[in-house]
């Protein structure tokens, strides 16, 4: 245990230098039309959380509702979801571009959580393995705190209600595991 806490530290830092240099770099600024200056890795602090902690949720997971969930299945449900880092940035490089295009402001991405179907024909690229396993896929969505909605509320009906979200393809076909 004491090998891998004394790497927690300077990793910690390399990576909040490098995501400081990373966003001066680009000069990136939050807020848009509304004028901030509030830089990316302000807003990113707000919502990082240390290796030791996403442990405790792991742990916390798997104890209470991950063990339930496979009770009697021959196949352990889907636990993670990996996608590439390059992946990740292109799509949000594309939300950007086309809520732009279509006007639509306070844009931000969702997990949402879904189960491919087992026995129909989904999409092409879809392994065989991953048929009736839950997955986690990401879509653009409007900010539910500038609706007045709460998180959860939206979904297909918020779609609807902001233009042309609708327009937007989400993000699917990460890495699943198990079973990998």
């Amino acid at each position: 245990m004491k090998t891998k806490n004394k790497f927690f530290l300077p990793a910690t830092i390399a990576l909040a230098a490098s995501l400081t240099v990373y966003s001066c770099m680009l000069n990136i600024g939050v807020g848009g039309e509304t004028g901030t200056t509030t830089s990316i890795v302000s807003l990113l602090s707000e919502h990082l959380l240390s290796p030791a902690k996403a442990q405790i949720l792991s742990n916390e997971y798997t104890q209470n509702n991950y063990q339930k969930v496979n009770v009697g299945k021959p196949q352990a449900e889907t636990k993670e979801v990996f996608y590439d880092l390059e992946v990740l940035e292109d799509y949000i490089k594309y939300v950007k571009k086309e809520a732009k295009k279509e006007g639509i402001n306070n844009v931000g991405i969702t997990i949402a959580f879904g189960q491919y179907p087992k026995n129909e024909i989904f999409d092409a690229r879809l392994k065989n393995e991953y048929k009736g396993q839950q997955t986690v896929y990401l879509k653009a969505t409007v900010d539910p705190a500038m609706q007045g909605n709460k998180v959860g509320k939206g979904g297909a009906e918020q779609e609807k209600t902001n233009g042309s979200l609708d327009k937007i393809s989400a993000l699917d076909f990460g890495r699943l595991s198990p079973p990998n």
